[in-house]
């Protein structure tokens, strides 16, 4: 009898343990799936960003005023502005 009792505790406990994997194997696969769809939907929505020199204002690039190659100053590149008034500003104190 103690046998037979022995038997079906170690049945139950396996499929529990079983049971506890198969959920944790679930869990783990449905956290994978998510954070690829979330990188794909982060990376398609991805910009760069640009720096105001005036104030230091972080903006994506497409909103950003570019200085214009004609009104570059010295071998300054890249340069960027939140708001035209700042892009006169900076035109001011350094031409």
């Amino acid at each position: 009898m103690k046998t037979l009792l022995l038997f079906v505790v170690a049945f139950f406990a396996y499929l529990l343990v079983r049971f506890i994997m198969k959920r944790v194997n679930e869990i783990r696969q449905d956290a994978l799936s998510g954070n690829e769809q979330e990188q794909n939907t982060t990376s398609e929505k991805a910009e760069r960003m640009a720096t105001c020199v005036e104030c230091g204002l972080r903006l994506p690039e497409s909103e950003a005023i570019p200085l214009n190659p004609a009104e570059k100053i010295g071998d300054t590149y890249n340069i960027a502005f939140c708001s035209q008034e700042h892009k006169q500003l900076y035109l001011k104190k350094h031409s």
